[in-house]
C-alpha cells in the first residue's frame, strides 16, 4: 500500500492517463492499475512519461514488454534494423531514442513493482547501453568508410580496426539506471584509409570517436542518450582521444599508475573488433594483476578512498551510497583489493564483476560465510538504492535525497513505511561494511607499531648514527644492541637495499619499527633478527612482499618465529618468497594436511594456471614448497610427522606430473594401442616405482627420489594412434622424458625434486622405462641380491592400475623366494661395508645414517628380515618402511617385542634427528656417537648370527 502522502498525488496522474483513454485502452491499463500505481508514485520520471504519452503506455503494455526479461537478440536485431536505413545521424538518434526510452521504462517499471533481480536489472541496463553504443559505433564507420576508405596498417598491410574497452561499470556488466560510460578507444595500428579522400587512421578513428560522443550526448527531448567519459586513456584528457595498441601497452609500461591498474579490473571490449580488445587485455594482464602477491595494493587502495572521503566530505551534506562511508565503493575495494593481491596467481579471480567474484574470495577464505553473506546482502541493497535515487527524476544522482517528499518515495520504492525506517536500515547496512572494509584494509591501526617509524624516518634515511640508533635499540631489550645496529647498517649499505626503488625504502621503512618489536619478542630474539634481515634482503626488489609484512602483522610476527628456529627455514625463505603467502594461513603451517587436501590444492593450483606449461610448473614448485614449509614447521613443533607429510606431498606431485606428461604426449602422439583409454585425459599406462626413502615413506628435505618406470608388453612395430603417430615404445619414453622434464627443471619458483633412475635394470645402460615382462626376467634371472634388498622399500607411487597388480605380485613373489641364511648374511653385510666405505662422512646427517647403529644398519637389518624369513612368513613383503616392518616381524614372533620397539624408537629418534639438523637445529649427540648407538649394532649383528 502506498504512503499517504503520496497517495493523492499518484491518483490524479493516474487519472490524467486514463481519461484520455479509450474503452478497450482503458480495460488493458486497468489490469495493470496497481503496478502503474506504484510505478507512478515512486518514479515521478515514469509518471511524467505515462501522463505525456498515454498511447505509448498502452503500446507497451499490449506488447507485453512489461512482463518479461529482455530478450538480448531480439533488441540486437531491432536495433540493427531501426537504424540500418536511415540517411543521416539525425534520423539514427531520433531511433536509438525511442528504443533507449521504452527499455529504461521497462527496466524502471519491473525494477519499482519487484519484477525483476538485481542480476536482471544490471545485465539488461549493460546490454542496452552496449546494444546502442555499438549499433551506433557500427553505422558511423560504416558512414565513414564510405567516404574515407577502409584503414590499413602500414606493417601488417591489412585493414585494422577500432575496439572499445569499456571501463568501470559498463565493463562489468554492472551499469547503473543513469551513468556515463568510461571507455578507452584503441586501434591496431598506425596507417591511412584506402578511399581516394584518404586519411591517416589515427585522423579516421578521432573523427570516428568525436562522431560517436556527439551522437550518444547531444541532448534531445529525454536529454542525451549517455555521457561518453574518455579521460581513463593514456594522459588523459591531455592525451590523444584514440592510440594504437603499442601505445597503449607502452604508455602502461612506463607510465601506469595505480589507479588505472584497478580500473583495467573491469575492462571489457564491448566494440568494434572484440577478439583484438581481448588479446589486448590478456597482454596487458601482467601490469594489471603482478606474479608475485601484490600487497602494495591494500596501501594503494587506503590512500584512494581517503581522496575520495575528501571529495565527499566538501560536496553536500545527503549521504552518498556509492561513495560514503560503508557505500557501494568501499565493497568494490575489497573485492578488488584481494583481486589484484592474488590474481597475479589465481586466473579465476580475473574478472570485472563484482557478483561473481564475491563467492570466489569465500570458497578460497578471504571472506567467512558471514562477511560474505553481509557483503552480498549490502550490494543488494545499495545498488537498488542507487537505481531507484536516480529513477525519482532520471538524474545521475547517488545522494539519499534531501526533499522529504522524495526521499518518501525511495523508502517506499525499498519496501519501508516510513523515512526513519529506511534510514535505520541503510545505517546498519553501511556500518556493517564500514567496519569489513576497515579489517580488510587495515584501517584501524593506529595502535600499531607503525607509529614509531617517524622516530626510525629520521635516521634511515641518513647513514645510520650508533649515539642516536643505539637508544632505539636498546629500548627493545636485545641481547646485544651493538650486533643489532651492525646488521641493520648492513643492510642499510647493502647493494639489493641501494639499487631498490624508492618504493621498496618507502616501504622497507614502514616495516622496521614493527620487525624489530616482534623480533625482540622471541625467546631467540637475535637469530630471529639475523634472519629476518636476510630475508628483507633478498626480497627488497619485490617490494609487495614489504607489504605483505607490513599489512599482516600476525604474518610477521610468525616469520620471525620460523627466523628464530633455524637457518634453513630463512634460506628456504630466500630461495622461495612466494612462500611468505603461507604465512597468512595458521593451519598452513601448524595443522598437518590430509593426502586428499594436499591433491585438491595442487590440482586447484593446476587449474589456475590454465594451458601454459610454465605456469603449470611454477604452480606445481609453489604448492610442494608450501608443504615444505609446513612440514619444518611440524618438526619445529617437535611433531614426527613431516617423513610421512614430504612423501605424501612428493606421492600427489608424481601423480599430477605424470598425468601432465601423458596428456600432452596423448594430444600430439594420440594413444597406444590396447589401452583401454578413450581420450588423453585417462590414467596413465606407466607405472611410477619408489624405491628408497620415498619407497619407505619417510622422506627428509633434501632426499632425491629414486624411481623406476614400467609400461605394458608391447609389440616392436605398434603404434599410437594420433596424427603424428610413433611407435609405442618411443611414445612411453618420451612419457616419461617429458615427467622427469617436469620434475627436474630448474624454473623461477626452483625444482621440483632431484631424480635418481639408476636402480632400473641394467642401470644407466638400460631403457628409461622397462616393459613389465623384461622387468620381470631381469629381477628373476639377473638381479642380484642388493637388488633385492631394494626391493624390499619399492612399491608403486602412481599410474597403472593394471601394472600396479602385476608389480606387487612380482616382488611378492620375489621377495618370498627362500634363501641360505649363511650366503644371505654374507651379501647383506658385505654390500653395508661397500656404501660405507664408499661414502665420504661430511657432515652430521651422513653420521646419523652410516655411522655403526646408524640408520643405514637398521635399514640393512629390516631388509635380510625380509629376505630370510618372507618364504615362510609372506605377511613381511607387505610393509616397505623399516619401523613398520620391525612391527610386523615382533607380531609374527620374528622378533621380541622390546627389542623390535627398541630399534623402531631408535630409527624414528635418528629419522627425525637428520630432518632437524637439515632445518639447522642441533642434534642430541647421544644420536651420533653415543653407547646406544654401539648397543643397537652388537644387538644387530647377534640377530644375524646363524
Amino acid at each position: 500500500m502506498l504512503p499517504a502522502e503520496l497517495q493523492s498525488s499518484t491518483r490524479e496522474a493516474v487519472e490524467q492517463i486514463v481519461n484520455s483513454l479509450n474503452n478497450s485502452e482503458l480495460a488493458l491499463v486497468q489490469q495493470k492499475l496497481g503496478p502503474l500505481m506504484l510505478a507512478c508514485a515512486y518514479s515521478p520520471w515514469l509518471q511524467q512519461i505515462f501522463v505525456a504519452n498515454p498511447p505509448r503506455l498502452v503500446s507497451w503494455l499490449q506488447e507485453g514488454r512489461f512482463d518479461r526479461p529482455v530478450d538480448p537478440e531480439a533488441l540486437k536485431t531491432e536495433l540493427t534494423n531501426a537504424t540500418r536505413h536511415c540517411d543521416g545521424q539525425d534520423e539514427v538518434k531520433s531511433r536509438l531514442r525511442a528504443v533507449h526510452l521504452r527499455e529504461e521504462a521497462i527496466i524502471a517499471w519491473r525494477d519499482l513493482n519487484g519484477l525483476a533481480s538485481l542480476t536482471e536489472n544490471l545485465g539488461h541496463i549493460s546490454l542496452l547501453a552496449e546494444l546502442v553504443l555499438t549499433t551506433a559505433l557500427d553505422w558511423l564507420t560504416q558512414a565513414l568508410v564510405c567516404k574515407h576508405g577502409t584503414p590499413i596498417g602500414e606493417l601488417s598491410h591489412s585493414p585494422t580496426q577500432l575496439t572499445l574497452l569499456a571501463m568501470g561499470k559498463l565493463g562489468g556488466r554492472e551499469l547503473n539506471f543513469h551513468s556515463d560510460i568510461d571507455l578507452i578507444a584503441i586501434y591496431g595500428e598506425a596507417g591511412a584509409t584506402d578511399g581516394e579522400r584518404s586519411l591517416s587512421n589515427q585522423e579516421f578513428f578521432t573523427r570516428l570517436i568525436r562522431a560517436l560522443i556527439d551522437l550518444l550526448q547531444t541532448p534531445g527531448p529525454d536529454g542525451p542518450l549517455y555521457n561518453l567519459d574518455l579521460r581513463l586513456r593514456p594522459f588523459g584528457d591531455s592525451g590523444p582521444l584514440v592510440v594504437t595498441a603499442a601505445a597503449l601497452e607502452t604508455y602502461y609500461t612506463r607510465n601506469g599508475r595505480e589507479w588505472e591498474r584497478y580500473a583495467l579490473i573491469k575492462a571489457r571490449p564491448v566494440g568494434g573488433d572484440i577478439q583484438f580488445g581481448t588479446r589486448l587485455l590478456d597482454e596487458l594482464s601482467p601490469f594489471i594483476y603482478r606474479r608475485y602477491l601484490d600487497y602494495g595494493a591494500f596501501q594503494s587502495l587506503r590512500e584512494l578512498k581517503q581522496e575520495i572521503d575528501q571529495q565527499v566530505r566538501r560536496s553536500a551534506e545527503q549521504f552518498n551510497v556509492k561513495l560514503g562511508r560503508g557505500g557501494i565503493r568501499e565493497i568494490e575495494f575489497i573485492a578488488q583489493a584481494f583481486q589484484l593481491v592474488h590474481g597475479g596467481r589465481d586466473q579465476s579471480l580475473r574478472r570485472p564483476q563484482l557478483t561473481s567474484v564475491l563467492p570466489l574470495l569465500h570458497q578460497r577464505g578471504e571472506i567467512s560465510q558471514q562477511e560474505y553473506q553481509t557483503l552480498t546482502a549490502a550490494y543488494e541493497f545499495l545498488r537498488r538504492s542507487e537505481h531507484r535515487i536516480q529513477m525519482l527524476h532520471h538524474q545521475q544522482h547517488h545522494r539519499v535525497p534531501g526533499d522529504e517528499t522524495d526521499l518518501l518515495r525511495l523508502a517506499g520504492a525499498m519496501g519501508y513505511k516510513h523515512r526513519h525506517d529506511y534510514l535505520d536500515a541503510l545505517a546498519a547496512v553501511t556500518d556493517s561494511v564500514a567496519t569489513l572494509f576497515a579489517n580488510v584494509l587495515a584501517l584501524d591501526t593506529e595502535s600499531t607499531p607503525r607509529n614509531s617509524s617517524a622516530e626510525w624516518s629520521k635516521l634511515w634515511k641518513q647513514p645510520l648514527q650508533r649515539d642516536t640508533a643505539l637508544p632505539l635499540i636498546e629500548g627493545l631489550e636485545f641481547d646485544d644492541a651493538e650486533t643489532v645496529f651492525q646488521q641493520l647498517l648492513a643492510l642499510q649499505k647493502s647493494r639489493n637495499h641501494l639499487a631498490a626503488s624508492e618504493l621498496a625504502q618507502q616501504r622497507l621503512l614502514m616495516l622496521l619499527p614493527g620487525l624489530l618489536q616482534a623480533c625482540a619478542e622471541q625467546p631467540q630474539a637475535d637469530a630471529a633478527l639475523k634472519g629476518t634481515l636476510q630475508l628483507l634482503d633478498a626480497i627488497l626488489r619485490r617490494s609487495a612482499y614489504l607489504s605483505l609484512l607490513y599489512e599482516n602483522p600476525v604474518a610477521l610476527q610468525r616469520l620471525c618465529q620460523l627466523c628464530a628456529a633455524g637457518e634453513w627455514v630463512t634460506d628456504w625463505l630466500c630461495q622461495h618468497p612466494v612462500l611468505l603467502d603461507e604465512l597468512l594461513d595458521q593451519r598452513a603451517l601448524t595443522e598437518r594436511p590430509s593426502k586428499e587436501h594436499l591433491a585438491e590444492q595442487l590440482d586447484r593450483a593446476l587449474q589456475q594456471a590454465g594451458e601454459d606449461l610454465e605456469q603449470q610448473m611454477n604452480r606445481l614448485r609453489d604448492q610442494r614448497n608450501g608443504v615444505i614449509l609446513n612440514a619444518a614447521m611440524l618438526d619445529l613443533a617437535a611433531d614426527s610427522e613431516s617423513g610421512a607429510l614430504l612423501t605424501e606431498v612428493a606421492e600427489v606431485t608424481l601423480d599430477r606430473c605424470l598425468r601432465l606428461a601423458w596428456q600432452q604426449l596423448a594430444h600430439r602422439h594420440g594413444l597406444p594401442p590396447q589401452t583401454g583409454a578413450t581420450d588423453e585425459s585417462a590414467t596413465p599406462g606407466v607405472l611410477i616405482l619408489g624405491y628408497g626413502k620415498l619407497g619407505a615413506g619417510d622422506l627428509s628435505y633434501r632426499s632425491d627420489l629414486d624411481l623406476v618406470f614400467l609400461q605394458p608388453d608391447c609389440e616392436t612395430e605398434a603404434k599410437t594412434d594420433g596424427p603424428e603417430a610413433t611407435t609405442v615404445q618411443r611414445f612411453y619414453s618420451r612419457v616419461v622424458q617429458r615427467l622427469v622434464q617436469l620434475l627436474s627443471t630448474q624454473t623461477t619458483s626452483g625444482r621440483l625434486y632431484e631424480i635418481d633412475v639408476r636402480l632400473r635394470p641394467d642401470g644407466n645402460a638400460g631403457p628409461i622405462v622397462s616393459q613389465i615382462q623384461s622387468f620381470r626376467r631381469y629381477l628373476w634371472e639377473q638381479a642380484q641380491t642388493w637388488e633385492h634388498q631394494a626391493l624390499v622399500h619399492a612399491r608403486p607411487i602412481a599410474g597403472d592400475a593394471t601394472l600396479r597388480a602385476q608389480f606387487i605380485e612380482l616382488r611378492r613373489q620375489l621377495l618370498c623366494q627362500p634363501r641360505q641364511r649363511q650366503p644371505l648374511v654374507a651379501a647383506v653385510t658385505e654390500m653395508r661395508n661397500r656404501v660405507r666405505e664408499q661414502k665420504t662422512i661430511t657432515d652430521i646427517a651422513d653420521q646419523l645414517k652410516f655411522n655403526p647403529g646408524g640408520m643405514l644398519d637398521l635399514e640393512f637389518f629390516g631388509q635380510f628380515l625380509v629376505l630370510q624369513y618372507a618364504a615362510d612368513y609372506p605377511d613381511l613383503t607387505r610393509p616397505t618402511s623399516t619401523t613398520e616392518l620391525y612391527s610386523v616381524a615382533a607380531n609374527l614372533g620374528l622378533l621380541d617385542p622390546a627389542l623390535a620397539q627398541r630399534l623402531i624408537t631408535a630409527y624414528q629418534l635418528l629419522g627425525n634427528g637428520r630432518r632437524r639438523w637439515e632445518l639447522g637445529q642441533a642434534v642430541d649427540p647421544e644420536l651420533l656417537e653415543g653407547p646406544q648407538r654401539l648397543q643397537i649394532q652388537k644387538l644387530i649383528q647377534q640377530q644375524m648370527l646363524p
